[in-house]
């Protein structure tokens, strides 16, 4: 038996009755029927919480390991239901794209495709950097699904082509997300956009409930008013924006300045955005 430990509960931690959040609780499972602890991080301002559990849970169980997406360790397999809930899936990890602000590359090394598993909403941090052949695997999963397909962890804009639109017609869609991160990103943005709206045939009102596009906001020498009008592009195309704050890897989380917190609670106020939004922050803890 592996017990798993979250610093924080979100939508998409586990809940089965081996997955705990925070310190131990009054009642264990016998040490004698405890294989290993994993105390899972996310963000690396959650390490020193991660580190005073793996302490906490030690006490019990004697060695306790430490890790996560924050944490420099290697990445195996995809097993689904061990640290991200039932439907979540990641079919491969790393990227080949070098992003400054991003530490995907650093963290998870080159492109490495794994098993394809069972799920619907699919977190693969370039799913479409993929060979062909595993991503319409990919999509030939998603459609024995019991679910519509939801593409939390984001198709990039500029890899989005023919073929790919003509499958995805073909899926059950909860929601397709892609990114705007960088300025010169907006071209290809807008291209997959309407290529996905004309093969979907979404009309204005409906393509905003399926189509969602994250837009980077507060890296270095961005200003609200740039932001502000990046999101207002997004959303003219009928597409749900949703400001993600830039914060660099520190040990603790870097405060939202007052300006920003203005702009990203307009964004969130929106009436498409409390239904997304908050299934984002799930993934966004999980992943």
């Amino acid at each position: 038996m592996i017990l798993r430990v979250f610093p924080h509960r979100t939508c998409a931690t586990p809940a089965d009755p081996q997955a705990f959040v925070g310190d131990p609780p009054l009642f264990l499972p016998p040490a004698a029927d405890v294989d290993a602890v994993h105390v899972s991080v996310t963000f690396t301002w959650d390490l020193a919480e991660g580190q005073r559990l793996q302490r906490a849970w030690a006490q019990y169980y004697g060695h306790v390991q430490l890790g996560g997406p924050a944490v420099r360790a290697p990445v195996g397999d995809f097993e689904p239901g061990l640290y991200l809930a039932p439907g979540h899936v990641i079919t491969s990890y790393g990227c080949p794209n070098a992003c400054r602000h991003c530490l995907v590359a650093e963290r998870e090394g080159p492109l490495r495709l794994v098993p394809v598993r069972e799920g619907w909403n699919v977190c693969d941090n370039n799913l479409l950097a993929c060979p062909r052949e595993h991503v319409e695997a990919v999509l030939d999963m998603l459609d024995r699904q019991p679910r519509p397909a939801r593409f939390t962890g984001g198709l990039e804009a500029a890899c989005v082509r023919p073929w790919l639109v003509e499958r995805l017609a073909r899926l059950r869609i909860d929601t397709i997300y892609t990114a705007y991160d960088r300025p010169e990103q907006w071209p290809a943005v807008a291209s997959a956009v309407g290529r996905i709206q004309d093969a979907f045939g979404w009309s204005a009102g409906t393509s905003r409930r399926r189509l969602a596009c994250y837009v980077l906001v507060g890296q270095d020498g961005d200003t609200p008013a740039a932001a502000a009008e990046r999101l207002h592009r997004v959303g003219a195309l009928d597409v749900a924006p949703f400001p993600m704050f830039y914060r660099p890897p520190l040990r603790t989380r870097r405060p939202m300045p007052p300006e920003w917190h203005d702009l990203v609670g307009r964004a969130l106020r929106q009436p498409w955005a409390s239904r997304m939004w908050s299934r984002r922050m799930a993934i966004e803890r999980s992943n």
